[in-house]
């Protein structure tokens, strides 16, 4: 036998529609009470100024004051120090790299290559000197050995190394600024 089931008026459904509709109302509610212009703002009297609306320009300004500071700052600094000839670029300029900014000179910097270049020629100076002492010092050695032993080696070693003539040269003797005498060498 079936027996009947009675209905509940309050069912979960119903409570939960009814639920819903009273919460977006309330939402709404508030939202229109909260934005209604009520809202308030305490300021100090001091602070207020009040005046009469005049018909003027416009400005689409609003001047403040603060600091402007660049997005990123590049410090430079330079080996040496001297005094700036020529500036290549201004203040602010967009740059790409390897461009220069300025040319300096330094007159400290310059004597001191000036100096150093200096050093190197007399380096080099004595080089030379000590290189033609030592030419001459063979040569010497050499020419006293050929001229007691008179040996063909040797003959053809001084005539190869050029450290005699081998043809006849001219010798002037000068006196008092004019040629008292000339002969030819076969040296």
């Amino acid at each position: 036998m079936d027996r009947v089931i009675e209905k509940k008026f309050w069912n979960t459904k119903k409570l939960l529609m009814i639920a819903g509709i009273v919460a977006l109302a309330v939402l709404i509610f508030a939202s229109f009470y909260l934005t209604s212009g009520n809202s308030k703002l305490n300021v100090e009297t001091d602070r207020i100024t009040i005046s009469e609306i005049k018909e003027g320009p416009f400005k689409e300004f609003i001047p403040v004051n603060g600091v402007v500071l660049p997005v990123s700052t590049i410090f430079l600094d330079a080996i040496e120090g001297g005094k700036v000839e020529e500036k290549f670029v201004e203040d602010g300029a967009i740059m790409k790299a390897g461009q220069p900014i300025l040319r300096m000179s330094n007159t400290d910097l310059e004597l001191q290559l000036a100096n150093q270049e200096t050093q190197v020629f007399n380096v080099l100076t004595q080089m030379q000197i000590s290189k033609n002492n030592s030419d001459q010092n063979s040569i010497n050695r050499i020419s006293e050995i050929w001229a007691t032993t008179r040996h063909p080696d040797l003959a053809r070693l001084v005539v190869a190394q050029g450290w005699v003539a081998n043809r006849p040269v001219l010798v002037k003797i000068l006196g008092d600024g004019k040629v008292v005498q000339s002969f030819q060498s076969n040296a």
